[in-house]
């Protein structure tokens, strides 16, 4: 059996399974050039199918995770950036709700109409590759992370298994039971509650470029003097809290973690930053799994 999967979000990838094995896989932006490509990765499609000698009419299924929309502008970069530095008048109106008033900014969105329509996408992604409606499948974002860690586990023997990302599916972190080879979700919390929207904003915030460099901010936090981090982390150390459902719980709309920041954060260094952000993350992911091993002993 032959399966195509596709990311069609930021950083696109198309990757091609046999019987279960991946034998190739590549991401657009090698293509592109554009970081986080976002959008259909057709140039990936096609270097695979030649690459494998193959066309479209071989593969038996077409996968894909069921959070992103079919994009047409490509650089996913700038335009989460522009998502918080290019706000029109109704996008800030909008952002202090969700800050300020999170049960009435939920009553609003109750009221807007969802862009997002998963027939839609497949019926968009049926005409544009050229391929059979009904073999093509969706999965959930957290449920694909899960299952790509269990390929090599024992079936005989129950594994917790955990996701933590900036967001997918509307959700940014799960804890799952992986037993019998099928995954049973346990716990997930919503993307409202991200610990990676907390991570990319300030990223954002410390003037360099979410989704890309994360990895600067966490190489920033040991050169700050404790007392000093201890001091920002007072700051944020009651951002979040893990509920007995083993889910996260934020003080405030993470996605929106932007207010917080311009409002608390300044005049402090940059590197007191970076170390109370990763000194909070470290010390909720550590206790996130410590009371889920015990929940589960």
């Amino acid at each position: 059996m032959h399966i195509l999967g596709l990311n069609i979000g930021h950083n696109a990838t198309a990757c091609l399974l046999r019987d279960g094995k991946i034998i190739s896989c590549v991401s657009e932006e090698r293509f592109s050039r554009i970081k986080n490509h976002s959008g259909i990765p057709f140039k990936s499609i096609n270097w695979i199918l030649k690459d494998s000698k193959m066309e479209m009419k071989d593969m038996d299924m077409l996968v894909l995770d069921d959070h992103y929309t079919i994009d047409k502008y490509p650089d996913f970069g700038k335009k989460f950036v522009n998502f918080y530095k290019k706000k029109s008048f109704f996008q800030k109106r909008m952002s202090d709700i969700a800050y300020n008033s999170p049960r009435l900014y939920k009553f609003l969105k109750f009221f807007k109409k969802s862009k997002k329509n998963l027939y839609k996408i497949k019926a968009q992604l049926s005409r544009q590759l050229r391929f059979p409606l009904n073999k093509i499948a969706m999965i959930d974002h957290h449920i694909a992370h899960s299952y790509s860690t269990c390929f090599n586990l024992p079936r005989n023997k129950k594994m917790l298994v955990f996701t933590l990302d900036g967001e997918g599916s509307g959700v940014s972190a799960s804890v799952n039971i992986f037993e019998n080879g099928k995954i049973k979700v346990l716990s997930r919390t919503p993307k409202e509650a991200s610990l990676g929207y907390l991570y990319s904003t300030t990223t954002l915030y410390l003037g360099m470029k979410p989704l890309e460099h994360e990895f600067k901010v966490m190489g920033l936090a040991p050169y700050a003097k404790e007392h000093n981090v201890s001091r920002v982390y007072d700051k944020i150390k009651n951002l979040f809290v893990i509920d007995e459902n083993l889910g996260f719980k934020a003080r405030h709309n993470m996605i929106f973690n932007d207010l917080f920041l311009n409002k608390n954060m300044k005049f402090e260094r940059f590197d007191c930053i970076a170390g109370a952000v990763q000194k909070l993350v470290e010390r909720l992911t550590c206790e996130w799994v410590e009371k889920a091993i015990k929940k589960q002993a």
